[in-house]
């Protein structure tokens, strides 16, 4: 296995830029995901590292050395898409088997590396099959097979899993945390899908109009986001955003603020926030931070009066939309689901928050 480096890498389309000043390191057996909403450009950079796309500017280096001018065939790479791409008048066996005999490889080289790969992925019972009697998550094990046998030096995967109904989904992707801990392959993996990326990756990259916004490991950018975007798309649900002003630092390494929509006094613990007083500021609060409160506080920051708009029943908990001051949204989380329409008093800890500025910027 490789290790991939990307510095400085620029693609654009005509006048319009698809990937701008990439900066990416992916270490020897590392799995990263590139995650990011449709048209941020992870899929672009993924077909730019397997030669696919021509780059524009920067240095892409596979295993140390630098593959730019390189076919797709000669940089050691082997892309799972998203699509299977099965031959369906060929078996399973022959279907992995076909690369390695269209580049000469020896008979028995191919059976013995055909065979490993069955065997990684539970397949050998299915060699002798052809795809129509193959489910959908067998079918995508096949298409790994492929990629497999080729012994790559790293693994480019295209959203492999977005083909499946749901419940395959949640199985496809146990299996695939079990295979990247058996093959301890170097892998490039990209989704749309934040749970899947904070399952199967030991890193990720968010991405946003042709730009990394934040690299991390799924802790830290859940837990410290660089900015308003990633606090945004991390996390399920949707953390909430309260829009407020800025009134200055407290005693305790807390900003004082003030709820714009209804005047309430609020409390986030940020050391040195670098804010001027009057300024405009957003604090983002997760669902699973909000509390209701069964008695008055003997403090008053921090608390919300909310009305209960909708109720999700997901077994053991509950996602409660609110309503506070009439129109400011919140999501709250819950064991036990207030009743449509009631009203409640809702809190979270100064510490249970988090403070961006007017660009969206997070606060220390």
């Amino acid at each position: 296995m490789a290790s991939i480096d990307i510095q400085g890498l620029d693609k654009t389309y005509g006048a319009i830029p698809a990937l701008r000043a990439i900066e990416l390191h992916v270490a020897d057996g590392e799995c990263v995901a590139l995650l990011g909403p449709s048209g941020c450009g992870k899929t672009t950079l993924l077909r730019a590292i397997a030669g696919l796309e021509r780059i524009d500017r920067g240095e892409l280096l596979i295993g140390g050395r630098c593959v730019n001018a390189l076919p797709p065939a000669q940089r050691g790479v082997a892309v799972v898409f998203q699509s299977y791409a099965l031959y369906p008048h060929m078996t399973v066996y022959e279907n992995m088997a076909f690369g390695l005999r269209c580049s000469g490889h020896a008979r028995d080289v191919v059976r013995r590396r055909v065979q490993r790969a069955a065997g990684i992925l539970e397949l050998e019972s299915q060699l002798d099959r052809r795809p129509r009697d193959l489910s959908g998550g067998q079918c995508q094990r096949v298409a790994i097979g492929r990629a497999i046998v080729r012994e790559p030096e790293a693994f480019l995967f295209d959203e492999p899993l977005s083909n499946l109904d749901a419940t395959m989904r949640v199985q496809m992707r146990v299996e695939f945390a079990q295979l990247r801990r058996r093959l301890a392959a170097t892998m490039l993996y990209v989704t749309h899908d934040q749970v899947e990326a904070m399952i199967l990756a030991d890193r990720i990259a968010v991405m946003r109009g042709g730009r990394v916004e934040q690299i991390g490991t799924p802790q830290q950018l859940y837990t410290s986001p660089d900015n308003r975007f990633v606090a945004e798309f991390v996390g399920t649900p949707r953390m909430n955003f309260i829009d407020a002003t800025y009134l200055g630092r407290g005693d305790d390494d807390s900003a004082a603020l003030r709820i714009d929509a209804s005047g309430v006094p609020l409390r986030v613990r940020c050391r040195d926030p670098g804010l001027r007083r009057g300024q405009q500021v957003s604090v983002g609060v997760r669902a699973e931070e909000l509390h209701v409160l069964d008695a008055p506080e003997a403090d008053a920051d921090n608390v919300l009066e909310a009305e209960v708009m909708l109720v999700e029943y997901l077994g053991d908990t509950a996602l409660c939309h609110l309503r506070h001051a009439g129109r400011l949204p919140l999501m709250l989380k819950c064991a036990i689901a207030p009743a449509y329409g009631s009203a409640l008093r809702i809190g979270f800890a100064a510490d249970g928050a988090l403070l961006f500025d007017a660009d969206g910027r997070a606060c220390r």
